[in-house]
C-alpha cells in the first residue's frame, strides 16, 4: 500500500462516515467507531439526561443516543457519577440556595461552595439528584489511543502535503483533499478541485516568497486547506509539536494567503487595482492606518509592503477597485 493510500485510510477528510453496528449479544469487548469515540468524549462530565445532549452526533453520524449510551455503559467505557462528582453541573446559584437553607456561608467561588457542601452537610445527595457520566479507565484509554492515531495521521498527511507542494504534485493533493458537499448539511460546499488548486498555488507563492519551513507551511495548510479557525489552527499546530507557536506567525501566514487568493481572483476578473481596508478600530496599528483606503496596482502588489499583512498581527484586507483606467 502506497503512502497516499495509507494516509487516506488513516485520516479521511470530509467524507461521509458510516458507523459500525454494535453487537449487544454476549459480554465480549467491542470496537467503537470513530463517531462513537467522539461521542464518548462528549459524554464525559455531561448530565445523564439525554434531552440535554447536543443533536450534532445524531445529525452528523446518525447515532442513536440511547442505544450508544447503553453500549458505552455495558462495556465499561463510562459509568454514572455519584453525588460528589455530579455537583459540578449545578449552577452557583443552586449551590448557594442549598447552603443558605442550611444556614451556611454562601461566599466564595463555585469550587469553594462545592467543597463546603461536601464537608459540612451530609444529606446533599438527595437534594442534588442530577448525575453525570464519568469516563472509566477503559474509556480514557480508548480516547487516548484514538487521539494518538489521529495525531499520527495528521502529521503524516501534513508532511505528505508539504512534500507534494514542494515537488509540484498538485494532482496528489487534490486526490487527498477533494470532497463533495455533505448532503446532511445544507450549507456544506465541499472542497472541489478548482478551490484546492487555487489554495495550493497561493501556498506555493507564499513559499517562494521565502516561507519554506515545515512550520510555516503547516500553518498555511491547516488554516487554509483544513478551513480551521485561529484557535483550532493553534491547537492542531500544537499536536504537530509546535508548542511554542506565536499568534503573530499564524496572523502573518493566514493574512498573506488571504491576500494572495484575493489578488489571484482580481487578476482572473481583470481587476487592475485594489484598496487596502483596515478594521477601523482601536487595535489598528500606525502602519496599517497609513495604508488604509490607499489604492495600489494589482500587478505591483507586495505583501508586507503595500498589501496585507502590513504588521505582525494584521487584520487588513484588500478590496477590488472597479476602475480600469
Amino acid at each position: 500500500m502506497g503512502l497516499l493510500s495509507s494516509i487516506k485510510k488513516l485520516f479521511p477528510i470530509n467524507r461521509e462516515h458510516t458507523d459500525t453496528q454494535s453487537d449487544f449479544s454476549g459480554e465480549r469487548d467491542i470496537s467503537l467507531s470513530p463517531s462513537e469515540i467522539q461521542f464518548l468524549k462528549y459524554t464525559s462530565g455531561h448530565n445523564t439526561d439525554l434531552s440535554t445532549f447536543s443533536k450534532k452526533f445524531n445529525y452528523d453520524f446518525g447515532l442513536n443516543y440511547e442505544r450508544t449510551i447503553n453500549l458505552l455503559l455495558r462495556y465499561g467505557y463510562i459509568r454514572i457519577g455519584n453525588a460528589d462528582e455530579s455537583l459540578i453541573i449545578y449552577t452557583t446559584q443552586d449551590l448557594k440556595s442549598f447552603l443558605s437553607a442550611k444556614g451556611l456561608p454562601t461566599s466564595g467561588k463555585k469550587e469553594a461552595l462545592i467543597n463546603r457542601i461536601r464537608t459540612e452537610t451530609n444529606d446533599y445527595d438527595a437534594y442534588f439528584s442530577k448525575r453525570i457520566f464519568v469516563l472509566t479507565e477503559k474509556g480514557n484509554t480508548i480516547i487516548d489511543r484514538y487521539d494518538e492515531s489521529q495525531t499520527s495521521a495528521l502529521k503524516d498527511k501534513i508532511k505528505y502535503t508539504i512534500s507534494c507542494i514542494r515537488k509540484g504534485n498538485t494532482d496528489q493533493i487534490v486526490s487527498l483533499y477533494e470532497s463533495a458537499p455533505d448532503s446532511k448539511k445544507p450549507l456544506s460546499l465541499g472542497y472541489d478541485r478548482n478551490n484546492i488548486i487555487k489554495d495550493v498555488e497561493c501556498i506555493d507563492q507564499y513559499r517562494i516568497m521565502g516561507h519554506d519551513t515545515d512550520r510555516e507551511l503547516s500553518i498555511c495548510i491547516i488554516s487554509t486547506m483544513y478551513h480551521k479557525s485561529f484557535k483550532d489552527t493553534t491547537e492542531l499546530l500544537k499536536k504537530l509539536g509546535y508548542f511554542d507557536i506565536e499568534n503573530s506567525e499564524i496572523h502573518i501566514a493566514y493574512t498573506s494567503i488571504c491576500t494572495l487568493k484575493s489578488l489571484m481572483d482580481f487578476k482572473e476578473a481583470g481587476i487592475k487595482k485594489y484598496r487596502v481596508s483596515t478594521c477601523n478600530d482601536g487595535r489598528v496599528c500606525s502602519n496599517c492606518a497609513k495604508h488604509n483606503n490607499k489604492i495600489y496596482q494589482v500587478l505591483k502588489a507586495e505583501p508586507r509592503k503595500n498589501a496585507p499583512p502590513l504588521c505582525d498581527e494584521c487584520r487588513c484586507i484588500i478590496r477590488p477597485v472597479f476602475d480600469n483606467k
